[in-house]
This record gives structure tokens, C-alpha cells and sequence, in this order.
């Protein structure tokens, strides 16, 4: 099995060594300043509401509150991440800083596959490829399943690429275990390696090898995948976790069978547009492979069908709803290999007819994928967090000590979030379910203050625009947070009432998250009796209570809390979060 995965000498172009180690050099130069470039942007790219939704997981099982066994898994390589100073976002950056080492894993990881079908220069470029990509400059280092589990697939596959032993078999069970215990897509892996060994069955004359690796990445897949399941397991709250097997059987009907064909699409004609040149080099390299798959026979047919089946998890794009920016960095790597055989393809052309111009545009395609590196890096090169840091530090300032809260995705993860994730698949079923669940969090619950950091939680659009809205609250939702929240600070409410009063009679209103609360008017008015004079502090309980107008007709505002801080100056004007 070694010898016929090791490098085939006829693969390599035999330009002159000076020529080839020229490339070389050039190619990992470009690669040591795309890996440079992505660390910088760790800091500044803007978090995303599912990395806050990620990190609040943490927090949830450090609590001891966390449930779900599903995708949860990083609880226990991150259970150190709230100790970080800087609040969440600090805590966002030091996880990205992680997976930014690990995405550099991931690149190296890559060019070592690549080293099994192809060139030293093959391989390279294929791995500059892949940080070439507008949604991998982007997103790799996004704290998420998708990336974390990405060095994890990649290692099992080059085990099982590059070595015959037991041992290497053992390594690739337990990665590909430990990548499905951190995201359940990682099943599309565990069969790909399953096809790699299906693809090895024929060729190979001693079957018994073969048979016992085989084998042994079963046992070790099946024990560790049961193994760390079990342990998992054991610090979740035992009474809500759920059918493993209802749980898996609604997850595949949403994600596959609910948005038709190609579900995504814009997301990847946007790729197109940005990512024009990687791509072309990819299709063109899945052209030439095809073909020698076809053509050919013996050791290149076996290397060309098994480098296409590397491409597989690509077609998911046709059917997956949730093919998202950030899922191109789960399916790109080990396919960005099909760059290499572009660039080496070019090589070898060169190379047979002694023709300059196709070395010039080989190395012009070189230059290109380099410079795409930095012309992704130049268009996120800013810091995108501004209005983020602001708010997160503001809402810590209000509360020093957590207190219940409704938002979009847990921004504030070491508060404990009330309501439901937000996000458009929880905004579906939350839509098909008809049930009022804020109006309830807020009768029950009592948050503090809102966060209006998705659309839907717009609550002050009048009922009209909310209706135009694709995902919009219920009726009754939408009406408790207008009697019940007021604005603070731009995307900021805290809970109040906003009261016109006619200046003729009694007027009642009705208190459902109890509390100090500040008056603001114009003049005095009277509360349950109580004469409060303009900035007075009164407690108000769960219940109705009266108010007693002055002599002509004034508004007034009840909010909660002992004068509490609001920042002088004006919110940034900068969007909370960006589009994917």
C-alpha cells in the first residue's frame, strides 16, 4: 500500500530543480502571509450570532444547565474559555485564536493529502488554494463546529491515505469519532473513508492487510464514537435529553429535504464572483481528473477516482439548507486539490513541449491565487466589532451580575439568554409551532432588558411592517415587548412603560417585570398614592397599578432600575452584525 500511495516520479514535472524549488518557495512564501494575514483578521472580522450561540453553550454546561448532547461536544475542550478576561468578546477572540492554529493544521493537513496524488508544487498550490477562498478568508477561524472539525476528518483521511497499518487505522476511527461528537455533518467523512477503502479492495493482491486496517478504524470508530458519547453524556441534565434517533430523523428532513435544489445558491454564485480564478482552476482540475479516470488504468485510474471521490462532499451544496458561507470551509479540503492538478498540469505541458508561455501562465496563475489572499484579506481589513465591544461592555456596566435577558442568539453568554435561538431555523419552527413562547418569558421569566439584534425582534414596527417581514413575531409577542420594554441605547431596551396621560383621571397600567424603576417627566405625578417627583425611584410589583395624571396632559416614562447607565455619547452607527 505504501509504494503504491508514494510519489509517483512521473507526476512531477521535470522542469529544471532551480525552476521547481523556485515555485516551491514562492508558493509556501504566499502560504506563510496568507496564514499571517488570518491571524490579524481573527481580531478584526465581525463575530457572528452563532459563535456567541456556540460560546453560550459553555457557559451553559459550567452551569449545569446544558441538555442537549448534540454538537455540544467543544463544552469540554472549551470549559476554560469563561475565564478569559475581556467578557465574550475577548472570550470569541481566544477560541478563534485556537482555530486559527488549527486552520493552519488544516492547510498543512491538506498539502499532505495532496502529496499522495500530486507534486511537490501540485500540493502547495492546492493548499494556497484553499486560504485563497473569499468564504475560507472569512470564516475559518469563526468559533463553530464546522471549523473545529475540520483538522480532525483531514487527519483520518491521511492516515488512511498514506499508511497500512492497524495503528494508522485505530488513529482514523478515533478522529473521525471525535469529529462527529463535535458536528453530526461529519458523517459525510466517515462514509468518504469508507469509499477510500472500497476503492483500495480491488487493486490491492494481499487482501488481509487491507481487511485487519479496515477493521480495526471500525472497532476503534464504533468504541471511541460510543466512548465519548457515554462521557458527554454523563454531564448533561439526564432528564431532557432526547431521542437520539427522533432527534437525527427531524434533522435530515430539515436540512435536506425542506428548500428544494440547490438551496443556496446565491451563496455560491456570490463565490463565484469573488472566487472566479480558484474556482475555474478547480473545475477545470475535476475535468482532467475525470478524464484520466476514464482513460486510464491501473496505479493513475486508482489515484484519479480516489482523488474524485475526495471531491464528493462538494455535490452536498445541490441539497443542504444550510450551506451557508461558513460550510465551504467544511467541504472545500480536501477538493481544492483539484487547483493542484490545474498547476500541474500546466507544469507538465510546459515541461513536454518546451514551451515558455505555458510556464509564464503557470506562474501567472501562481501570482493570481496569491494575490486573491490578499485582495480577501484588504476587503475585511477593518476592525467590524466597534458597535459589538461597545454594547457588550455597556450591558456589563448596567448589570454587573447576570441577570435574564431576551435576544437573538445568547450575545451576552454569561447571562442567562430567555426565549429561543433565533436563527431562521428557529424562527420556523418557532412560526409553525404558533405558540406565543415571549409572551411567556416574559410573564414567567422576568428579563431585564432586550437586545434587538435580528429583525424580528423589531418589536416597535407597527404591525403592518412586521407582517411584510419574512420571519416576524406572533401577534401577542410582538405586543408584551411594546408594552413592556423601552429603547436605552440604540439596539438596546431595558424594561419600562411609556405612558400619555390625559390629564383628567386615574389611569392604570400594569407592571410585569418587578423592580426600581425611574420616573422621567416633565412634572410630579402620583403613583399608588405615592407622589414621585421627576428622577424619583419607586418599587413597583408584578400586578396593576394606578397613576394619577397632572392637571394637563404629559408623557411619562417608567424605567427600570436606580438611574441606570446609559452611554453619553451616540451608539456607533454600525450595524450589529454583518451578512453572512
Amino acid at each position: 500500500m505504501s509504494q503504491l500511495l508514494s510519489d509517483d516520479p512521473s507526476s512531477t514535472p521535470k522542469i529544471s530543480a532551480q525552476g521547481v524549488n523556485w515555485i516551491d518557495r514562492l508558493l509556501c512564501g504566499f502560504i506563510a502571509i496568507g496564514l499571517l494575514l488570518k491571524l490579524h483578521l481573527v481580531f478584526l472580522l465581525s463575530i457572528n450570532w452563532d459563535e456567541y450561540h456556540y460560546l453560550s453553550y459553555v457557559y451553559q454546561y459550567l452551569q449545569g444547565e446544558l441538555s442537549s448532547p448534540w454538537q455540544t461536544f467543544h463544552v469540554r475542550l472549551f470549559s476554560w474559555l469563561p475565564a478569559v478576561p475581556g467578557y465574550e468578546i475577548g472570550q470569541v477572540f481566544t477560541a478563534r485564536f485556537i482555530l486559527w492554529f488549527l486552520g493552519g493544521v488544516s492547510t498543512a493537513l491538506t498539502y499532505a493529502i495532496g502529496r499522495r496524488f500530486l507534486s511537490r508544487s501540485g500540493a502547495l498550490f492546492g493548499a494556497l488554494s484553499y486560504l485563497s477562498f473569499s468564504y475560507l478568508v472569512e470564516h475559518s477561524t469563526s468559533f463553530r463546529p464546522d471549523t473545529l472539525s475540520v483538522p480532525l476528518f483531514l487527519g483520518a483521511i491521511y492516515l488512511v491515505l498514506s499508511r497500512s497499518t492497524l495503528a494508522a487505522g485505530m488513529g482514523a476511527g478515533v478522529l473521525l469519532a471525535l469529529s462527529i461528537m463535535i458536528t453530526i455533518k461529519s458523517v459525510l467523512f466517515l462514509g468518504l473513508v469508507g469509499l477510500i477503502f472500497l476503492l483500495r479492495w480491488p487493486r490491492e493482491k494481499e487482501k488481509r492487510p487491507l481487511l485487519g486496517q479496515s477493521l480495526a478504524w471500525s472497532a476503534a470508530f464504533l468504541v471511541s464514537l460510543a466512548a465519548l458519547w457515554a462521557w458527554h453524556q454523563s454531564g448533561l441534565v439526564p432528564a431532557e435529553v432526547s431521542s437520539s434517533g427522533g432527534y437525527l430523523k427531524r434533522s435530515a428532513s430539515k436540512v435536506f429535504l425542506s428548500h428544494g435544489f440547490f438551496p443556496r445558491l446565491p451563496y455560491f454564485l456570490n463565490s463565484l464572483w469573488w472566487d472566479f480564478v480558484p474556482w475555474l482552476l478547480l473545475f477545470c482540475g475535476g475535468l482532467l481528473t475525470l478524464r484520466k479516470a476514464v482513460a486510464e488504468s491501473g496505479e493513475r485510474r486508482y489515484r484519479a477516482w480516489t482523488l474524485l471521490a475526495l471531491s464528493l462532499p462538494l455535490t452536498t451544496l445541490l441539497l443542504y439548507r444550510n450551506a451557508f458561507p461558513y460550510y465551504y470551509v467544511f467541504i472545500l479540503s480536501p477538493a481544492v486539490l483539484f487547483c493542484g492538478v490545474s498547476l500541474e498540469s500546466l507544469l507538465k505541458a510546459s515541461k513536454a513541449k518546451g514551451s515558455w508561455l505555458l510556464k509564464v501562465a503557470a506562474i501567472v496563475l501562481v501570482f493570481a491565487v496569491g494575490i486573491q489572499v490578499g485582495a480577501q484579506y484588504l476587503r475585511h481589513s477593518w476592525d467590524q466589532n466597534g458597535q459589538q465591544k461597545v454594547l457588550n461592555s455597556t450591558i456589563h456596566r448596567m448589570f454587573p451580575e447576570p441577570v435574564p435577558y431576551i435576544d437573538r442568539c445568547s450575545m451576552v453568554a454569561s447571562f442567562p439568554k430567555k426565549g429561543f435561538f433565533m436563527s431562521s431555523w428557529g424562527m420556523e419552527s418557532y412560526l409553525e409551532s404558533g405558540k406565543p413562547i415571549l409572551q411567556e418569558v416574559v410573564e414567567e421569566e422576568r428579563p431585564l432588558f432586550l437586545i434587538a439584534n435580528v429583525p424580528s425582534l423589531w418589536f416597535f414596527l407597527s404591525d403592518e411592517q412586521a407582517d411584510q417581514m419574512r420571519y416576524s413575531l406572533l401577534p401577542e409577542d410582538r405586543q408584551v415587548l411594546r408594552n413592556n420594554f423601552i429603547q436605552h441605547w440604540g439596539w438596546l431596551f431595558v424594561a419600562g412603560k411609556q405612558l400619555q396621560l390625559d390629564g383628567i383621571a386615574w389611569q392604570q397600567f400594569e407592571i410585569l417585570i418587578p423592580g426600581p424603576y425611574t420616573l422621567e417627566s416633565p412634572v410630579a405625578v402620583e403613583i399608588d398614592g405615592h407622589n414621585v417627583d421627576p428622577g424619583g425611584v419607586l418599587h413597583l410589583d408584578v400586578g396593576l397599578h394606578q397613576v394619577k395624571p397632572p392637571t394637563e396632559a404629559s408623557a411619562i416614562t417608567l424605567r427600570w432600575g436606580d438611574h441606570i447607565y446609559r452611554p453619553e455619547h451616540r451608539p456607533i452607527p454600525q450595524r450589529l452584525f454583518r451578512d453572512f
